[in-house]
């Protein structure tokens, strides 16, 4: 019996080590022992009472086969109901992991977009970068050359007006006039050129005619007239619209006695210089003795309205009339701006601001279509219409017009559409 339950035990043993894989000698790989052999004296085992002999193997519970582990040679005789520390299985649930070979294959293609859109979008602030500063560039140089160029204008322009100053303080008027000239070309509303330009004007034609000053008696006797009497008579010759009389008159009293009255002398002064410059430029179509008696006026008390609009036109007329047939843009600029206020003034040419005007813009025109610029050519030509039509100023525009829309002038004879 002992020896059937042994052999039994053996038996089982063995069976449970014929699954390892064994070497050609029957061993286990690495050349270790299997722990089968019988130690001497075992047999004695067999002679042991039954409450002394060791208990029988117990039948292990029947394990999943997820969890069973093969035993080695080396753990068949440990004792009953331990496991060894290697073989020790965790059975709680195994949580699924990704592999870490997945999170990299998912993250570098993230990465590598998140990269690419960095690099467009700072690529595409620098580009931006460069584009604003580029145009920021181009406005500021622009600027500082249209700044330069007004500087310059500017600057030769106060110098030769600056240089025709001293020339008129010197006396020398006809070099004067050219200087004021070329600052009106330059700058046409430079302070103060217009009215130097009159005043030398006014210069050179009084020195080239006779003066308008009346003529002194050549008897050395003095007026022995009374002051007053002189006061009352220059009265009258105001009442009267003599307006050259009473200027002799006061001038008279002011040479007798200069503080005589002197407010209510320069009052009349003042009047009758007024009244005779405006009776010159309009009546007696003396322009420049018109602006030096206004001018005069203007020295005694401030001009009306009249008097400054007859001053300023007559001004522009003469300047204006310094440019014909030299210049007719310079001359249809200064008849353009006489001509809408006082249409019918003129000089002693007895040409009216309203016909110069016309003249000038049509021999303008003529220029323009010459430097093939037609269509500014049109416009000159519609304002000229507008004042005054004829056949010759009208074929002219028409062939402005016609090489300025690109069409091509009909022929003398074919109707038009």
């Amino acid at each position: 019996m002992t020896r059937g339950r042994s052999c039994g035990i053996m038996c089982a043993m063995t069976n449970t080590n014929s699954d390892i894989p064994q070497s050609e000698n029957n061993l286990p790989e690495g050349g270790e022992s299997n722990g089968l052999e019988q130690p001497e004296g075992s047999m004695e085992t067999e002679r042991l009472p039954a409450a002394d002999r060791p208990a029988p193997p117990v039948q292990p519970e029947e394990i999943p086969d997820t969890l069973r582990v093969e035993a080695s040679p080396a753990e068949v005789n440990l004792p009953p109901g331990v496991v060894p520390a290697a073989r020790q299985v965790d059975t709680s649930p195994l949580k699924k992991r990704k592999p870490a070979a997945s999170k990299t294959a998912e993250g570098r293609p993230r990465k590598k977009s998140r990269w690419l859109l960095f690099s467009f979008l700072s690529l595409l602030a620098l580009l931006l970068v460069a584009a604003l500063s580029g145009f920021g560039g181009y406005m500021s140089g622009i600027s500082l050359r249209q700044s330069a160029a007004s500087t310059q204008v500017s600057q030769v322009a106060r110098e030769q007006y600056d240089l025709a100053v001293q020339e008129i303080q010197s006396g020398e008027y006809f070099r004067a006039r050219q200087r004021l000239e070329y600052v009106i070309r330059l700058d046409p509303a430079y302070p103060g050129a217009v009215e130097q330009l009159a005043d030398v004007l006014l210069e050179l034609n009084t020195t080239a005619t006779p003066t308008l000053v009346p003529t002194v008696t050549l008897t050395p006797t003095p007026d022995l007239r009374d002051v007053q009497q002189l006061y009352d008579q220059a009265q009258q010759f105001l009442l009267d619209g003599s307006w050259t009389s009473a200027i002799d008159a006061l001038l008279a009293l002011r040479k007798s006695d200069p503080e005589y009255r002197k407010v209510e002398v320069d009052g009349m002064l003042f009047i009758a210089l007024r009244n005779s410059g405006r009776d010159k430029i309009l009546k007696e179509i003396d322009l420049e003795g018109g602006i030096y008696d206004l001018t005069l006026a203007s020295h005694f008390g401030l001009l009306d309205t009249e008097g400054q609009s007859l001053l300023n036109w007559s001004s522009l007329y003469i300047t204006g009339a310094s440019f014909w047939e030299l210049d007719w843009g310079q001359a249809a600029y200064y008849f353009g701006q006489v001509a809408p206020h006082a249409p019918n003034l003129m000089d002693k040419s007895a040409m009216t601001a309203a016909q110069r005007y016309r003249i000038a813009l049509v021999q303008y025109a003529k220029q323009l279509i010459n430097q093939k610029n037609p269509c500014e050519a049109v416009k000159q030509l519609e304002i000229a219409l507008s004042i005054s039509q004829d056949g010759e100023t009208q074929s002219l525009y028409d062939q402005a017009l016609a090489r300025c829309t690109g069409q091509t002038q009909p022929k003398p004879g074919t109707q038009t559409p």
